[in-house]
C-alpha cells in the first residue's frame, strides 16, 4: 500500500501527540504511566458471595454482574479519588470475548489512573493475573469522527486463559478531577439496568464543611448517611435490581432508569456563579473592533448587524473541538479563535458574544444540555450537567436564542429557527433558575406544491413540476445534502424517487435551487414528464395523489403496545398542495373540505374545482414532542383517520367499444315483489290475530268431542304451508282439552310452544285414553312413538341452528309425525262429527296463513336459486346475468376478468353488499345510508397482509381484513356455510402470495 493511504492517520497522530505535549506543558502535572497500588485505606473493602443462580435468560454480552462498586472521597485538601470496583462472571463463550479485554479511559491532563486488582475466580480459587495481563496505554481520540480532540488515554487490560464460568473481579482508583470545576463536587451513578446486576453500592465520603445534597430518580432506594470521624458517609445499596428494557423509538429526553445523583451546589444560582469565572469578559482585540466596525457599516440596524455577526461566526469559524482539561468548559479567547479559524461551541460563543459586545449590543452565554432538554429542571443542580453552549439576547423586549455551531442558517434575525433544548442556565451575573427555551414560532416548515397537466387523451405524456420550499431547520438540512451530495446527483436521487411511482418519469431539468437570504428560505424547483401516468384500472384509467411528507410524519411504531412515550416530530409543519390541470373538458370534481384536530397534530383537507383545475390542499401540523405511553392507541386511531383522507383518486373512463358488454341499469326482477310481499305479510299478520281473538270468544263447546278433532287433510296442509305452526296450534288445543278433562292446572299454551319437547307426553295421554276406551293401546306402538318423538326433537333443533335450505324444507315435513294421533283422535270422536266438521272447514284465519307463508317459502326455496343472495360463497356462474352487468357497471370487476368466489350479505340483492376477488385483485362493495354505493378494491401485488378471524359458529361470518401497501385497509365477510370461507380464503391467500 502506497504512503500517501495512511496520511489520515499519520496526521491524527501528530496532532494528537502535539495537543497532549500542549497540554503537559500548560497543565504541569500528567499522569501518562501505568500506576499499579493497592486500594487505599479509606475504601470499604466488600466480601462477597458469588451467585449461582445466575438469570442466564436476561443477560447479554454472555456477563452477569456480580457486584458494581462506587466509592467516592473528597475532602478540603486533598485530591478527589474515584474508586470502582466490578465483579463478572462468565456465562458463555459470547462473555469470553466480552471481559478478556478491560478498557479503562481517562484525561492524563489532571487525573491519574491506578490499577488496584485483578483477580480471576475459578472453582473457588482466586488467581492473581496482574503479573500475566498485558497492560498497555493506549491514544484512540473515539471523538474524532465529531471533530473533538479530548487528549484521553485508555489503559487497556488484555487477559489471558479466560472460560466460561470465571468470574473477573478488578477495582482501580482515580485521582484527581477536571480543574475547571474548581473543586465543585457533582457525581451521578445509575442503579437501574437492562441487564441483571445482583449487587451495586454506591459510596461517598464527604469531607468538605459545605452540606452536599443528594437525589435518587426512578427509583426507591434509600441513602443511608452516617458520621466517620471527620467524613460523613452517604451510602446506597441495591440487591437485584429490576430490569429495564429498552424502549424503541422514545424521545431523546426520556430516561427511565434509576439514578443517584450527589451535588455540592444548592441551587442553579450556585451554578451560574461557577459558569462566569468561565466567561470573564476582555478587553476588545482590535481584530475584534475592525470586524465589528465591517459589520456595522455593513448593516445598518441592529437587528442585520446580529444576523451579520452570528453569520460571520457560523461560517468562518470551523467546528474543532480541543477538550483536553479545563478545554472541555474554558472557552478560548476571542481574538484567538478568530486567528486560529477554528473552534467547537463555547470557543464561537465567546466570538459571537464579543463580536456584539463591539456593536454595542449585551450578549449571554446560555448552557444546555441536548440530550436532557426539558428534564434538565428535574434533575439535582450541578456544574456537569451540560454539553453545549448557545448565546441569548433580549431584542425588542423579546429573548432571542442564537448558536454559531450551526450551519446553512440564512434569513434575517426574526426568521432564523433554533432547536429547543428545554431550559437553558443563562451566564449572567444574578441567574437563579433556568430559563425555558419555549418558542410558540419555531421559524420552521415544508411547503410542497406539485402540479400536474392532464391532456385528454390517456397517452399523453402529463409535464409534472415540483416547487419545494423550506425554512428553518428543514432548510439547513436540505443544504447540508445537497453541499454533501452535489447538485448532479441530489438530481439524479430525486428523478430515481419519483419512478418508484412514475416508473416512465424522465427529468426535463436538473433540480433549481435557490435561497432567499431575506427570509431563509431555500427552494428547490424540479421538471419532469410522465409517460403512461394514467394507471390501468379493470375497466377505467386512475390516479391517486399523495403527500408523501404528511403521511409519513404520523408513522407508526414498531412496539405499539408499550410503558415508554413515543417520540415524535417536533415542530413539524408541512403544506402540501397538489394542482392538476385538465385540458379535457367535463371533468367535476365536489369541493369539499376535512378537519383532524386532536392532541398529537393538526390536519386538513381542502378540495376545490374551478375552472378545471382541482386543488388539493393539505396541511399539517404536530402539537407535541412526544406521544404518551396510554394514548398511542388514540393516536394510532387517528393516525388512521389521517391516512384514509391523506390522499385523493380521479378516474377518467373508458369509452366504450360496440363490444363492450352492455351494463344499462336493470331492476333485480324479484326486489319490488318482495317488498310488496313483505307489507303484505305484516298486515296479514295482523289481521289473523285479530281474527282468531274474536273467533275463540264464539267458538262452540261441543258435549260430546274427545280432544281437538280436525279432517287430515287439513292438518297436513296447513301444517306444510305455515312452517308446522298448525301442528303447535294443534298441540296447544289437545291439551287445552286434557287440562279441562283432568281438571289439572297445566300451562297449555307452553306446551304448544314447546311442542317439540311434548310430543311423546302427549302419545302417553292418548295411549291412557285408548286403554280406558279399549283396554288396549290403539294410537301406535311405543318404540314406534319414542322413534317419532325423537325425530321430531332433534330435526326440529337442528333446523334452528342450520342454514341449509333443504334440511329447512325437510323439517316442514315433521308435522307427518303427527298422523297416528290426528287419525285417532278423529276416529274416537267421528269424522262427522259437529267438532270435526267445525274444526276442518276452510277458515278465514287459515286462508290468510297459507297466504302470508307462501312468499317465506318461495324465499327459503329462491336462496337455492340465483334470483336471491345466496347464503353461501358462490362463483360467477352462480350470479344472474342481470346482477353482473350492475357489477360492471360500477367498476367493481372488469368485463374481461372472473369473479373466483364471492359472498354477499344482503337480504334481497347482490346490489347491496357484496365481496370477492378475482385473478388481478380483491373488491368489496355497499350501499351507505348517507353516501350511497360504496367499493374499496386493491390489485394483489398492493396487498401488504392478509389476516382472517374466523367464524364461531356456522350462523356467522369469517372476516377476512385486506391491508395495503400503505396501511389503510378494509374487510371482507364470508359465510362460513358448507366451509365456503375456507374454499375462499384459501384461493384469495394462494393468489396473494403468487402476485409477490
Amino acid at each position: 500500500m502506497r504512503i500517501f493511504n495512511y496520511l489520515p492517520h499519520i496526521k491524527i497522530f501528530i496532532i494528537s501527540a502535539f495537543l497532549l505535549l500542549l497540554s503537559s506543558l500548560t497543565h504541569g502535572e500528567k499522569y501518562d504511566e501505568i500506576y499499579i497500588e493497592a486500594a487505599p485505606t479509606w475504601v470499604e473493602s466488600r466480601d462477597i458471595t458469588l451467585a449461582t443462580d445466575i438469570p442466564v435468560d436476561e443477560i447479554t454480552d454472555g456477563v452477569f454482574y456480580q457486584l458494581l462498586d462506587s466509592q467516592r472521597k473528597v475532602s478540603e485538601t486533598e485530591k478527589i479519588a474515584w474508586y470502582s470496583r466490578y465483579v463478572q462472571t462468565v456465562t458463555n463463550q459470547a462473555g469470553v470475548d466480552y471481559i478478556s479485554q478491560i478498557n479503562l479511559d481517562f484525561d492524563p491532563t489532571y487525573r491519574k489512573q491506578v490499577l488496584n486488582t485483578l483477580f480471576i475466580i475459578r472453582d473457588g480459587q482466586r488467581i492473581d493475573k496482574l503479573s500475566s495481563a498485558k497492560i498497555s496505554l493506549l491514544n484512540r481520540e473515539t471523538e474524532l469522527e465529531n471533530q473533538i480532540y479530548n487528549g484521553s488515554l485508555t489503559l487497556n487490560i488484555l487477559l489471558d486463559d479466560i472460560q466460561v464460568g470465571d468470574t473477573i473481579d478488578y477495582s482501580f482508583t482515580r485521582y484527581g478531577d477536571n480543574p475547571v470545576y474548581k473543586g465543585i463536587f457533582a457525581y451521578s451513578r445509575t442503579l437501574s439496568w437492562s441487564v441483571p446486576v445482583r449487587d451495586q453500592f454506591v459510596r461517598v465520603l464527604w469531607g468538605k464543611s459545605k452540606p452536599l445534597f443528594s437525589s435518587t430518580r426512578n427509583v426507591s432506594v434509600p441513602i443511608t448517611e452516617k458520621k466517620l470521624g471527620e467524613y460523613t458517609e452517604y451510602q446506597v445499596h441495591m440487591h437485584n435490581a429490576e430490569t429495564l428494557s429498552s424502549a424503541s423509538e422514545v424521545p431523546g429526553w426520556y430516561e427511565p432508569y434509576g439514578l443517584v445523583s450527589f451535588s455540592e451546589s444548592k441551587n442553579w444560582g450556585d451554578v451560574a456563579v461557577w459558569a462566569e469565572t468561565l466567561y470573564q469578559p476582555s478587553e476588545q482585540h482590535k481584530t475584534i473592533v475592525e470586524i465589528a466596525d465591517e459589520l456595522k457599516q455593513k448593516n445598518k440596524s441592529q437587528a442585520t448587524q446580529i444576523a451579520a455577526a452570528l453569520k460571520y461566526t457560523q461560517d468562518n469559524i470551523r467546528y474543532v473541538g480541543l477538550e483536553m482539561g479545563v478545554n472541555s468548559h474554558l472557552p478560548t479567547p476571542a481574538h484567538e479563535t478568530l486567528a486560529l479559524k477554528y473552534g467547537d461551541c463555547k470557543d464561537k460563543a465567546l466570538l459571537f458574544i464579543t463580536l456584539l459586545k463591539a456593536l454595542s449590543i449585551d450578549a449571554y452565554p446560555a448552557l444546555v444540555n441536548t440530550e436532557a432538554t426539558k428534564f434538565l429542571a428535574e434533575q439535582l443542580p450541578a456544574v456537569n450537567l451540560f454539553n453545549h453552549v448557545i448565546v441569548t439576547l433580549e431584542f425588542n423586549g423579546k429573548r432571542m436564542w442564537l448558536d454559531p455551531t450551526l450551519s446553512y442558517q440564512e434569513g434575517r434575525l426574526e426568521h432564523l429557527f433554533q432547536p429547543d433544548y428545554g431550559f437553558a442556565l443563562v451566564v449572567k451575573s444574578g441567574e437563579t433558575a433556568l430559563t425555558s427555551m419555549v418558542n410558540s414560532q419555531p421559524n420552521s416548515y415544508t411547503h410542497v406544491e406539485d402540479r400536474y397537466v392532464i391532456g385528454e387523451n390517456v397517452e399523453q405524456a402529463v409535464p409534472y413540476y415540483i416547487v419545494s420550499e423550506y425554512l428553518g431547520d428543514t432548510a439547513q438540512a436540505k443544504h447540508s445534502q445537497i453541499e454533501q451530495a452535489g447538485k448532479k446527483k441530489l438530481s439524479t436521487d430525486y428523478e430515481t424517487f419519483y419512478q418508484s411511482t412514475y416508473p416512465k418519469l424522465t427529468a426535463t431539468s436538473a433540480v433549481d435551487i435557490t435561497t432567499d437570504y431575506s427570509t431563509g428560505i431555500l427552494t428547490l424547483a424540479e421538471s419532469y414528464t410522465i409517460n403512461e401516468f394514467w394507471k390501468k384500472g379493470e375497466v377505467d384509467y386512475e390516479r391517486n395523489f399523495y403527500p408523501t411528507d404528511i403521511r409519513n410524519a404520523v408513522y407508526k411504531p414498531k412496539q405499539v403496545t408499550r410503558t415508554a412515550p413515543l417520540w415524535f416530530a417536533y415542530p413539524n409543519n408541512i403544506i402540501n398542495k397538489i394542482i392538476i390541470e385538465f385540458e379535457e373538458k367535463n371533468w367535476e370534481f365536489d369541493d369539499e373540505s376535512f378537519v383532524e384536530d386532536n392532541d398529537f397534530f393538526f390536519f386538513k383537507r381542502d378540495v376545490s374545482f374551478t375552472d378545471n383545475i382541482l386543488n388539493l390542499t393539505f396541511e399539517y401540523r404536530s402539537k407535541t414532542d412526544h406521544i404518551p405511553a396510554n394514548e398511542v392507541e388514540s393516536y394510532l386511531a387517528a393516525r388512521k383517520t389521517l391516512r384514509s383522507k391523506a390522499y385523493y383518486g380521479i378516474t377518467k373512463y373508458a369509452k366504450q367499444t360496440a363490444s363492450t358488454v352492455d351494463v344499462e341499469d336493470e331492476e333485480s326482477p324479484l326486489a319490488s315483489w318482495i317488498i310488496i310481499a313483505m307489507w303484505t305479510y305484516a298486515i296479514g299478520l295482523v289481521s289473523i290475530l285479530v281474527s282468531w281473538r274474536i273467533e275463540s270468544n264464539k267458538r262452540p263447546v261441543f258435549a260430546n268431542s274427545h280432544f281437538f278433532p280436525v279432517a287430515l287433510i287439513k292438518f297436513i296442509i296447513m301444517s306444510f304451508f305455515t312452517f308446522g305452526l298448525y301442528s303447535a296450534y294443534w298441540m296447544y288445543r289437545n291439551w287445552q282439552a286434557i287440562k279441562l278433562k283432568q281438571q289439572s292446572d297445566i300451562m297449555p299454551i307452553a306446551r304448544g310452544f314447546f311442542s317439540i319437547f311434548w310430543f311423546y307426553p302427549l302419545f302417553l295421554a292418548l295411549k291412557n285414553d285408548s286403554i280406558e276406551r279399549f283396554d288396549k293401546n290403539k294410537v301406535m306402538l311405543p318404540f314406534i312413538a319414542v322413534i317419532f318423538a325423537l325425530l321430531y326433537l332433534i330435526l326440529s333443533l337442528v333446523g334452528n341452528y342450520t342454514e341449509q335450505v333443504f334440511l329447512s324444507l325437510l323439517i316442514m315435513l315433521l308435522p307427518l309425525l303427527f298422523i297416528p294421533f290426528v287419525k285417532y283422535i278423529n276416529d274416537i270422536n267421528g269424522h262427522n262429527s259437529e267438532a270435526n266438521q267445525y274444526n276442518s272447514r276452510c277458515s278465514i284465519q287459515g286462508v290468510v296463513a297459507i297466504i302470508l307463508c307462501l312468499p317465506l317459502l318461495g324465499l327459503t326455496v329462491a336462496q337455492e336459486t340465483p334470483f336471491l343472495p345466496s347464503d353461501s360463497v358462490i362463483s360467477q356462474d352462480e350470479i344472474m346475468q342481470h346482477d353482473m352487468k350492475y357489477l360492471y357497471r360500477q367498476n367493481v370487476v372488469a368485463v374481461d376478468e372472473t369473479i373466483h368466489y364471492f359472498y354477499s350479505d344482503a337480504f334481497l340483492t347482490i346490489r347491496d353488499d357484496g365481496n370477492g376477488f378475482t385473478d388481478k385483485e380483491v373488491f368489496s362493495y355497499w350501499q351507505d345510508e348517507n353516501d350511497g354505493f360504496q367499493l374499496e378494491k386493491v390489485a394483489f401485488y398492493d396487498i401488504k397482509d392478509i389476516s382472517v378471524t374466523d367464524a364461531k359458529a356456522t350462523d356467522e361470518n369469517t372476516i377476512v381484513t385486506i391491508t395495503r401497501l400503505d396501511d389503510t385497509n378494509f374487510k371482507l365477510f364470508v359465510s362460513s356455510t358448507k366451509a365456503g370461507d375456507k374454499l375462499f380464503v384459501d384461493k384469495l391467500t394462494a393468489l396473494w402470495v403468487l402476485a409477490r
